[in-house]
């Protein structure tokens, strides 16, 4: 199976509010933000405090747009925003 179809499914699983398709999400793309924020130079502290940040935003975001949470660009933005 592709990374691409993985991520769709495990889109439709965290959409349908499978609590463990959503530990799956954030422990797969928590580092990777979590990354970005300490190469943008942002202490650890802040880092993770980004992290849930960016992930609570998308979680409680009215269309749910979940597909932007693995947008370099969407959580980028955030990111800059934020600092």
């Amino acid at each position: 199976m592709s990374e691409h179809a993985t991520s769709t499914s495990l889109i439709r699983r965290v959409k349908s509010r499978d609590d463990d398709a959503w530990v799956q999400l954030v422990s797969v793309y928590g580092p990777t933000v979590y990354g970005w924020c300490r190469v943008r130079g942002l202490d650890e502290h802040d880092a993770g405090d980004l992290v849930q940040t960016v992930f609570l935003t998308h979680a409680t975001s009215p269309d749910h747009r979940l597909h932007s949470i693995m947008s370099q660009h969407s959580v980028g933005r955030q990111i800059e925003v934020t600092c």
